[in-house]
């Protein structure tokens, strides 16, 4: 299992140095030296409004198994616990939540956090199902509302 998290970070980082590679890191640069300070500065704030509903629902996860969780404790786990994601292997952020949750928390079991991890990811996928679902009828009455108006005339 060791090989696969080692071989899936070189992947990436292969990937990302062709990426910049075939782009041209001169170009890249120039591209972000023109635009403007105060758009990065909104990108960030857009980028960080995004967790808030994250940690809310974090928050209420974890009381729901009796663990009193601040909000700022759970947006602070779930920004390193994603941002881990993202430069981690294999979604290790969601091993290391159970980490930081227990930073702030007296929580004794990591069980209960993962626990916690796996039913929210379980939710996101049945979110996500139930958006593509609900996306497929809209596009499948758009298209019977073509067909027929196409039929008569």
């Amino acid at each position: 299992m060791r090989w696969l998290r080692f071989g899936t970070t070189i992947l990436s980082l292969l990937l990302m140095f062709a990426l910049f590679w075939v782009a041209g890191i001169d170009a890249i640069f120039d591209s972000m030296a023109q635009a403007k300070p105060v758009w990065y500065f909104l990108g960030v704030l857009v980028f960080l409004s995004t967790y808030v509903p994250l940690a809310l629902r974090w928050q209420l996860l974890q009381r729901s198994i009796g663990v009193n969780l601040s909000l700022f404790a759970s947006f602070e786990v779930i920004v390193m616990s994603y941002g881990l994601n993202k430069l981690l292997p294999a979604n290790s952020g969601d091993l290391a939540r159970s980490t930081l949750t227990r930073r702030y928390t007296a929580i004794e079991s990591h069980a209960d956090v993962l626990g916690m991890v796996f039913f929210e990811r379980v939710l996101d996928v049945l979110t996500l199902a139930t958006l593509l679902f609900l996306t497929s009828l809209s596009l499948a009455s758009s298209n019977a509302s073509k067909v027929g108006v196409a039929a008569l005339g």
